[in-house]
């Protein structure tokens, strides 16, 4: 259970309902035990409190407090053997870590890549977020199923998925069927060349010479087209050229 739903009243319900539920409790969620919550512990110590429907919640103190809440496993402390020392641990969080161990490593993992917060719209969090968890199931069964012994690390796991991927973009582009000339035209507007006097060599635009309109010479032409036309590089280009690639 995450924390946004913890609390003794639905643990409640959900125990009427021969549902069980174990995690983290917080400090302040109602109907919280004050003699459980405000008792102090030293290491290693634990006190658990039992209300009449069967919910238990345990304060334990390790490094710090951890406040838990349970109705699936009983509250007896056993052993554990934690960094090469010998510790007792409730039984719940002994579970409760044995379980969520996955999850916890998966959420600090995909934090280290916060690619949903790059984006502002909703539905491009939630494809981020899922290609994420792909990118980290993946990277988990190669290090699980691989042939090597060496284990290779997540950063050069995406960096290897992203070489994949760009290779078959440019064998598709290689496959390609190519056009009418090795080097395909590109229609771009460009300023006309400087004449002998120093002055630009303007020309009438033949869009607009077409339209009758607009009789300025525009110092602007189509160095790829044959007869090199004057051209607008604004609307008149996109009109003249909206059909062939550039």
């Amino acid at each position: 259970m995450t924390d946004c739903y913890k609390s003794i009243a639905p643990c409640e319900e959900l125990y009427q309902n021969r549902i069980y539920v174990t995690g983290t409790l917080k400090w302040n969620s109602s109907g919280n035990p004050p003699e459980v919550t405000c008792k102090k512990l030293a290491k290693g110590e634990a006190v658990v409190k039992y209300n009449s429907p069967g919910i238990a919640i345990v304060k334990w103190r390790d490094k710090k407090e951890v406040l838990f809440i349970f109705t699936e496993f009983k509250g007896q402390m056993m052993k554990a053997r934690v960094k090469q020392n010998d510790t007792r641990t409730p039984k719940p969080i002994l579970k409760y870590n044995e379980i969520m161990a996955a999850a916890d490593w998966q959420n600090e993992m995909l934090a280290y890549y916060m690619s949903e917060k790059r984006t502002g719209r909703w539905y491009k969090k939630i494809g981020n977020h899922i290609i994420s968890i792909m990118l980290l199931n993946g990277y988990y069964l190669y290090n699980k199923y691989s042939t090597k012994k060496k284990k290779i690390s997540y950063d050069d796991y995406r960096h290897n998925i992203k070489k994949i991927l760009l290779s078959q973009v440019e064998r598709r582009i290689a496959e390609r069927p190519e056009t009418d000339s090795a080097n395909p035209v590109r229609h771009l507007p460009e300023r006309t060349p400087v004449t002998e006097n120093g002055g630009q060599l303007r020309r009438q635009c033949k869009v607009c010479y077409k339209k009758k309109q607009n009789h300025k010479f525009i110092p602007f032409y189509c160095p790829s087209c044959p007869e090199k036309p004057a051209i607008c590089p604004g609307k008149c280009f996109t009109t003249c050229y909206k059909h062939v690639k550039t």
